[in-house]
C-alpha cells in the first residue's frame, strides 16, 4: 500500500533472460586452398535466442552481419584471424579461430630408374611439399598412366609394356 491507501499488483510473469550462448560454428572447409569459398554457420541459444550476429573473416573490412550462415571467399593464402559475435539484449558471446588458405604445391615426383628393359620395376616417389600452412597432403593418390593407383607418398611399379610411362598425382 502506498501513501495514499491504494496497492499495486504486478500481474503475469517475470522473465529474467540471459545472454546468447554459442554451441557451435561451422567452417566449411578449414583447411582450404586459395581461392577457397569457406562457409560459415552458427549454432546459438539461450533463453533470449540471438538476434544479431556480426562475422568477421580476417582481411580488413570483410564482414558480414545479422545473419546465422554467411560465405566468404579467401583469394589469398594465407593465416586469418575469424570472430563471429551472437547478441541479444542482455549481451553477446564470442566465437574466435583461425582459418588456414594455402595455395595448391606444384606436383613434384622423383622416378628411378627412369629407363632400362622391357618389365622395368620403377620406384616413385612424391616429394611435393604440403603447402606453409598445412601438414596434409594434397594429393591422394600417385597414379601412373592415370590407371594405376598407389598410396599418397610411393609406389612401385613393373612397367610391363614398351614405351613411356606418365605419373601423377590426384
Amino acid at each position: 500500500m502506498n501513501a495514499c491507501g491504494s496497492t499495486f499488483a504486478i500481474k503475469g510473469p517475470i522473465v529474467v533472460v540471459g545472454k546468447p550462448k554459442i554451441n557451435a560454428v561451422n567452417i566449411n572447409p578449414n583447411p582450404g586452398c586459395a581461392p577457397q569459398l569457406v562457409n560459415f554457420s552458427i549454432r546459438a541459444t539461450g533463453v533470449a535466442p540471438p538476434n544479431n550476429y556480426s562475422w568477421y573473416f580476417g582481411p580488413p573490412g570483410a564482414q558480414a552481419h545479422d545473419v546465422s550462415s554467411t560465405s566468404y571467399t579467401y583469394t589469398q593464402a594465407g593465416i586469418y584471424d575469424f570472430m563471429v559475435i551472437a547478441r541479444n539484449g542482455c549481451g553477446e558471446d564470442t566465437f574466435k579461430t583461425k582459418i588456414y588458405i594455402d595455395t595448391l604445391p606444384a606436383p613434384r615426383i622423383q622416378a628411378s630408374p627412369t629407363e632400362g628393359c622391357h618389365a622395368l620395376t620403377v620406384n616413385f616417389l612424391n616429394l611435393t611439399q604440403p603447402g606453409g600452412y598445412s601438414s596434409t597432403p594434397f594429393y591422394e593418390e600417385l597414379w601412373i598412366d592415370g590407371g594405376l593407383v598407389c598410396g599418397p607418398w610411393w609406389c612401385t611399379v613393373n612397367c610391363p609394356n614398351y614405351g613411356n610411362y606418365s605419373p601423377g598425382l590426384g
